[in-house]
């Protein structure tokens, strides 16, 4: 069972609003790299946050959830989509200060600390760095009664 969702919002950089993070089309396995981008990726760059859970999900598809590559808890993994299976790489949140949390309090961090279009996303020691700051300003979103989303065909070995 699904929990209750906020509205959809998209996650920009406080560094550069002109930076969104967006559930990308390279694959690894059964996981979605998430990356950043400048350019509009429509459907790819909203999601919503289930308060049950304590997660960030596509709000498309809200069965894929925000995670930690491989599911480790581990600085410097790459931050991925897949779908929920309620681990603890699952579980995230925005906190007061702007800064995107999992549950070994590292943060969602744009790779090197550089924000460039289809940058990958990594979980890192949070601290003073404006790259790992976000804001979520709410977004309008109509999607049709569609199918369930394709996997990516891009894949990394």
């Amino acid at each position: 069972m699904l929990g209750k969702f906020t509205t959809p919002f998209e996650l920009r950089s406080q560094q550069d609003k002109n930076f969104a993070v967006y559930y990308s089309e390279t694959v690894r396995g059964e996981d979605t790299y998430a990356k950043v981008t400048s350019k509009d990726k429509k459907w790819r760059q909203h999601f919503v946050y289930d308060d049950r859970t304590k997660s960030i999900r596509l709000a498309k598809q809200k069965t894929v959830a925000l995670a930690t590559e491989t599911g480790s808890l581990k600085q410097g993994k790459i931050a991925v989509f897949r779908e929920w299976k309620a681990t603890a790489d699952q579980n995230q949140w925005l906190d007061k200060d702007g800064q995107i949390k999992n549950k070994a309090r590292l943060c969602l961090t744009p790779r090197q600390f550089t924000l460039q279009h289809n940058q990958l996303l990594t979980w890192w020691e949070c601290g003073d760095n404006k790259s790992q700051l976000w804001s979520n300003p709410t977004v309008e979103v109509d999607y049709p009664e569609a199918p369930a989303i394709n996997k990516p065909t891009k894949t990394v070995k």
